[in-house]
């Protein structure tokens, strides 16, 4: 019961910082690019190859669907970030549950306070970071026999390689 309580709590500190801070930075370089090329493939451009990009491409073609969810403004490509960064502590909280109620709310409370507000912007970076939580998460909640997981956690790995930027 406590467990619980301390979670919900912990998860409304996080919604409360990530709602007050989602709109509170800007970095042109990024934001405008990437808000550039997910407005021009939400009106029908082909990526790469009527639009250019250094990146493999699906954070731009999900871009582009926020967009077309929530309208054609900056701010738009905040709140799938600041969702996946409330469900990333929830993740850390879980994980580090084990330990006891403070590991656990100190430190999904410090995902978040010291993580994605710091740098608010929709790079590939927090989508990775939000995909390696949940692959730790998988690996440490789903046993070693169980039949997917192995499948799970290589298309999870899948998922970071093509969000990721080209190196």
């Amino acid at each position: 019961k406590t467990l619980l309580i301390v979670f919900f709590v912990t998860l409304a500190f996080n919604a409360v910082v990530l709602t007050y801070f989602h709109n509170r930075f800007w970095w042109p370089p990024d934001e405008g690019v990437y808000a550039h090329i997910a407005d021009r493939v939400a009106h029908g451009e082909i990526l790469n190859y009527d639009v250019e990009e250094i990146h493999t491409g699906y954070l731009n073609l999900f871009h582009s669907f926020v967009f077309r969810m929530f309208g054609t403004r900056l701010v738009s490509l905040r709140y799938p970030l600041a969702f996946i960064s409330l469900i990333e502590s929830c993740l850390i909280f879980l994980l580090l549950a084990r330990r006891g109620l403070w590991p656990a709310a100190l430190g999904a409370i410090g995902a978040t306070s010291v993580g994605v507000i710091q740098y608010l912007n929709p790079t590939p970076n927090w989508y990775c970071l939000f995909l390696a939580a949940l692959i730790a998460f998988c690996l440490s909640s789903i046993s070693a026999g169980r039949k997917g997981r192995l499948e799970l956690v290589g298309f999870l790995t899948g998922l970071i390689f093509l969000l990721r930027q080209i190196t």
